[in-house]
């Protein structure tokens, strides 16, 4: 059931201060698992309200004997097939699905057993960070994750076996602070460790990024232990160097031009692979192989790729030409490096050239 009228007031509970026999089934039950839409700001904040959008939030049931705390994560309550009835996530279980953020206009009120609540779970919304504060800087952009406590971190501070994703940081949280911040939530109810939606990024080196028109980038999606990653690629500004098996990257011999590490963490064990040309290369040399496994990130361009440590060749296809695709003959290591070398010589910029790169990793 989904309506915009809202069963009792945000920053309330609907049995707020009554007595709750949690034996039977109460009124409110009916309600349970309905979503609503509720402003995203306090809304005796009149400047904030002029340009909040609304949030949608599950009404919801403590549905367990630890109290909910404003602002923290709640998780389904696995013991009942009905939507809508949640308990704490620090009393539960890693990898249970995340159902959203309990009313952080509740404040220091919190939610008793039996009591329902709103429950935030897409749009503005303010959370709060582990008990003991955030660990790393949260920066403004960075994807946020769940925690065991209910509170909210990045990826690299997410305790074993916590990772539901919930959404992108909107303002910035400071190392061992524990105030509260504004994240765009996209709760998807389900989403735990075997299946997160968009992971972290990976990051090309500055001797592709700073390419003039180059474009490296990156995404990894996850789903039931299978982690897709996909790297675009516009040659567009790189140099393919004088000599066959040269580093492509930016002219004048620039350090950095890995296009992304792979690491167990991010993108799993690699199992297969497969490059597609998008656009015929042009300029530079069409001969591009592409090279994993390598030790260290600082290749330069018109460097051999086989002055490096480690180097593997993952395809030698030859001259690409628009609309081909071919799989891996080897696959990359886990924390190695990926380059573009040239197949032949032919030191020039390239004026066009596409390409995407798709690993599957367990």
């Amino acid at each position: 059931m989904s309506t915009n009228a809202s069963l009792f007031e945000p920053g309330t509970t609907l049995y707020e201060n009554q007595t709750i026999n949690t034996s039977v089934a109460s009124a409110g039950d009916a309600y349970v698992g309905s979503i609503v839409e509720l402003p995203s700001k306090d809304p005796s904040d009149l400047n904030d309200l002029k340009t909040a959008k609304p949030v949608l939030a599950m009404i919801c049931k403590n549905n367990a004997a630890t109290a909910l705390s404003a602002g923290k994560c709640v998780v389904r309550d696995s013991t009942t097939v009905w939507p809508g009835y949640v308990k704490a996530q620090a009393s539960g279980t890693a990898g249970d699905p995340v159902v959203g953020i309990v009313d952080p206009l509740l404040g220091s009120k919190t939610v008793a057993q039996g009591d329902i609540c709103y429950v935030y779970f897409q749009g503005l919304t303010k959370v709060d960070p582990p008990a003991a504060g955030v660990t790393s800087n949260i920066a403004v952009g960075e994807v946020c994750f769940s925690d065991g406590d209910g509170g909210v971190v990045t990826e690299a501070d997410i305790s074993a076996g916590y990772a539901n994703p919930i959404g992108v940081a909107l303002s910035a949280a400071t190392a061992a602070s524990t105030d509260a911040f504004w994240v765009d939530l996209n709760v998807q109810e389900g989403a735990d460790t075997n299946d997160r939606p968009v992971l972290a990024d990976m990051t090309a080196g500055t001797g592709i990024s700073t390419g003039t028109g180059t474009v490296c980038e990156h995404l990894i999606i996850q789903g039931n232990g299978l982690i897709k990653t996909e790297i675009f690629i516009d040659l567009t500004g790189l140099n393919s160097g004088g000599t066959a098996g040269d580093i492509i990257g930016k002219d004048g011999e620039t350090a950095n031009c890995h296009i992304g590490q792979i690491t167990d963490a991010k993108n799993g064990t690699i199992a297969c692979g497969r490059i597609t040309c998008l656009e015929t290369p042009a300029g530079g040399d069409p001969d591009v192989d592409f090279w994993g496994s390598v030790t260290e990130a600082t290749g330069a361009q018109d460097a051999a790729i086989a002055s490096l440590t480690g180097e593997a060749q993952l395809i030698n296809h030859g001259d690409w030409t628009v609309s081909e695709s071919a799989a891996l003959t080897a696959m990359p290591g886990a924390d190695g490096y990926l380059y573009m070398a040239c197949g032949a010589a032919t030191d020039a910029d390239y004026t066009a050239g596409k390409f995407l790169i798709e690993l599957w990793g367990v």
